[in-house]
Formats: C-alpha cells, sequence, structure tokens
C-alpha cells in the first residue's frame, strides 16, 4: 500500500479514536470536561510526528482539512445537536474547528520542511496545551492577557519551556543539527508565547500557527544558511 494513503488511514483512525476516549472520559466523568478538551488538544497534535512520511502535499494536506468539517459538526455549534461533544464544551466554541484550520496551513505551507512544520504547530500543541493545564494549578501571579483574558507566571512559564522543548526535540529527532534546532527553538518559544498573551479570547489557535509560519517562512532560509 501507498506510504501515503496507509500513513492518511493511520491518521485518521489515531485522531477519531482519540476524540472517542476524550469524550468517554468526560462522558463518564473520569475527566472534567476542560481535562478532556486538554487531553484531545495535545494528544491530536502528535501527529505531526509522522508527517515526514507523507509524499503528496495533498494528501497529508487533506486529513486535517478533513477535519475542520468534523471538528465543526461535534462543536458546540454544529447544527446536530446529537453530535455535539461534551469534551469540546469547554473553552471557545470553534476552538477546535480553528486548530484544524491553522493545522491544514501549516502542513500545505511547511511541506515538505519537518522543522519549519514543528516550528509553526507544536508551540500550539505542548505550548498553550501544558501551559493551560499548569496554569490551573495557579493559585497566585495572576495577570490579564489581551480580551480580558486571565493569564498566569505559571501557565505562561510552561508554555515557553513546553514550547522550545518539544521544537528543539522534534527537529534534532528530524536529523537537524542542535545548534539549529535551539535557535529555531527559542523563537518560537518567546514569540509564540507573545503571541498567545495578546490574542483576543479563543483565536489563539489561528493566530500563533499564522504568524510563526509567516516568520519562519520569511528568515527560514537565513537561519539554514547561517547556522
Amino acid at each position: 500500500m501507498d506510504v501515503n494513503i496507509l500513513g492518511a488511514i493511520l491518521i485518521i483512525f489515531t485522531v477519531l479514536i482519540l476524540l472517542i476516549s476524550g469524550e468517554f472520559m468526560a462522558h463518564k466523568g473520569i475527566m472534567s470536561k476542560s481535562n478532556a478538551r486538554k487531553f484531545i488538544h495535545i494528544s491530536v497534535g502528535n501527529i505531526i510526528i509522522i508527517v515526514p512520511m507523507f509524499t503528496n502535499r495533498y494528501i497529508i494536506t487533506a486529513i486535517p482539512a478533513f477535519f475542520i468539517f468534523v471538528d465543526f459538526l461535534l462543536s458546540p455549534k454544529s447544527p446536530v445537536k446529537k453530535m455535539r461533544l461534551k469534551s469540546f464544551e469547554a473553552g471557545h466554541a470553534l476552538g477546535t474547528v480553528y486548530y484544524a484550520i491553522s493545522l491544514t496551513f501549516v502542513v500545505w505551507f511547511g511541506f515538505p520542511t519537518p522543522w519549519l512544520i514543528a516550528a509553526t504547530f507544536l508551540p500550539v500543541v505542548y505550548g498553550d496545551g501544558f501551559a493551560a493545564v499548569f496554569g490551573s494549578y495557579a493559585k497566585r501571579g495572576f495577570f490579564n492577557g489581551n480580551g480580558g483574558t486571565t493569564k498566569s507566571i505559571l501557565g505562561t512559564s510552561a508554555m515557553v519551556i513546553a514550547s522550545f522543548l518539544s521544537v528543539m526535540i522534534f527537529i534534532i529527532l528530524m536529523g537537524y543539527a542542535i545548534q539549529f534546532a535551539a535557535v529555531v527553538a527559542i523563537i518560537a518559544a518567546i514569540l509564540g508565547t507573545v503571541i498567545e498573551l495578546l490574542s483576543p479570547k479563543g483565536f489563539d489557535n489561528l493566530l500563533i500557527p499564522a504568524i510563526l509560519l509567516i516568520v519562519f517562512l520569511l528568515i527560514g532560509g537565513s537561519l539554514e544558511t547561517i547556522i
């Protein structure tokens, strides 16, 4: 079987299993709706790890594009009420849709450059994901973000660290030099966190990948040459 078809089947099957698992845990009370959503947010984002195995840009881009419509049908805004997931009720109503939209554009414009995809999307997967996880435990150190959102020093610190480590590790595993991985990870972590702090509530899933993608498309060639 063609590697692209095999990869597409693997990704779709994995994402569906993760969505079902998150919804099951939210429905049974094993996890709160918020934690189930965080579980889905982080676990589904890991699919970019197998993006480098693809050789066909159209097939790999079609997968997240397909989930734009799936996520909308499962969201609180779905016209089919019976399809709405409890795990999607926490957070912005269309946050999961924005997530799929961002991944679609990142994969299309980042293909076939693994480090570019990692640098632009992992700050959302792990950075934003762990910011929400650790931020929920914060007892002090709160401040106001854009649009009336409440942030914490703990959550923001978690985003910087998680973004840096995830981007750097992924890029190194893809065979790039440590120095290159470190510089890209630092830029992605710091800039991604600043964007998250300045983003209107619910739009960070769109703005972080979009702005990072533009920045790295502009400077990526220079970084590869210099480092």
